[in-house]
């Protein structure tokens, strides 16, 4: 049995980044107050170019013995954000940013995924304690300077505080700020994951034709997700109840699909603790499904499953499996609670 979500796993893989991930965070460290020459003043730089400055760029991304390289187009405008992310080795995937919205375009079946307004949705606006509550989570220094990608980068360690989390290693152009490369680290030194920028031009002028499609969208098949977002009463019953989440974790976003030919509804709640983000799937199975696909590994991504009769419960995200292990828990009956409360 292979589920929705595994099948989409691929995508998911490249559809955040390199922004995303770090988004929360970048609104945390934007309102933040800054020291001189602190890591925490390097951050708060980092949130400031990354929302503002326009960039294309060749991005190496490695996953546990995977290596894949991007083709990036990022712009700012009048309108928002606009970005075009391809693949440019192994299968051809895409993803376009454009109105708030994110499609991932699948040229091999011929699909297309509309995963909603997630530059609105999925990283709020945050008060004045953010930086407060992040530190609670993680420790940062600010270390030497590199060479990345032909420019001069400032690094910076971000190492966790309890067993939940993994750390992090970022370098940041020393003119600019503009994140050139990151890393994902375990507890014992290991990288599980990197992302840099073999070239990049940071200010360019991006044109339209850089950030549209390769391909029509009328030629693909569309599935939107829904978002559920004004329909949180079962998701607070649910939340409030069962085995505790893991420290500092909180719900940004919540989205849930109907059902498309034989698949059932699949519900979406995103948790995050101001920079590791942790997906929970709870999908409605066909009768001809069976038994429940083992944990995974996809490089730093981490995927647990558990099922309760036909609804799985599947978790991911580049934490410890012990920290999905504890949001499995918490969500064994979930997805028969959202069901019955929606009846």
């Amino acid at each position: 049995m292979i589920s929705r979500v595994r099948r989409s796993l691929p995508i998911q893989l490249y559809s955040g980044r390199p922004a995303a991930p770090l988004a929360f965070l970048l609104l945390s460290l934007a309102a933040a107050p800054a020291a001189a020459d602190s890591a925490h003043q390097w951050l708060g730089r980092m949130a400031e170019a990354m929302s503002r400055l326009d960039y294309r760029g060749i991005l190496i991304y490695r996953h546990g013995a995977t290596l894949d390289t991007l083709e990036v187009a990022h712009r700012h405008d009048e309108n928002g954000l606009r970005e075009r992310i391809a693949t440019l080795s192994g299968t051809e995937r895409e993803i376009i940013r454009r109105d708030g919205e994110i499609r991932c375009l699948y040229p091999d079946d011929r699909s297309l995924v509309l995963e909603g307004r997630l530059s609105e949705s999925l990283f709020p606006a945050v008060d004045e304690h953010s930086w407060e509550s992040l530190a609670k989570w993680y420790r940062f220094t600010l270390g030497g300077v590199e060479r990345v990608a032909g420019h001069e980068a400032r690094v910076i360690g971000i190492e966790p505080r309890d067993e939940f989390r993994f750390g992090y290693r970022l370098w940041l152009d020393e003119a600019s700020a503009m994140l050139l490369r990151s890393r994902l680290i375990d507890p014992a030194g290991q990288v599980f994951e990197e992302m840099t920028f073999a070239t990049i031009d940071i200010g360019a002028a991006i044109g339209d034709d850089e950030l549209a499609a390769s391909q029509p969208l009328e030629r693909f098949v569309k599935f939107k997700a829904a978002d559920d977002s004004r329909n949180t009463l079962p998701l607070v019953r649910v939340l409030t109840s069962g085995s505790p989440l893991p420290p500092g974790f909180v719900l940004l976003n919540h989205t849930r699909t109907a059902g498309q030919g034989a698949g059932g509804a699949l519900e979406h709640l995103l948790f995050g603790d101001g920079l590791a983000t942790v997906s929970v799937y709870l999908e409605t199975l066909d009768e001809s499904d069976s038994g429940v696909p083992p944990s995974a590994r996809r490089g730093a991504l981490n995927i647990h499953s558990r099922r309760d009769g036909q609804r799985l419960v599947t978790v991911l995200g580049e934490v410890p499996f012990m920290t999905l292990e504890a949001f499995g828990r918490r969500f064994d009956n979930a997805a028969q609670t959202l069901t019955s409360q929606r009846q």
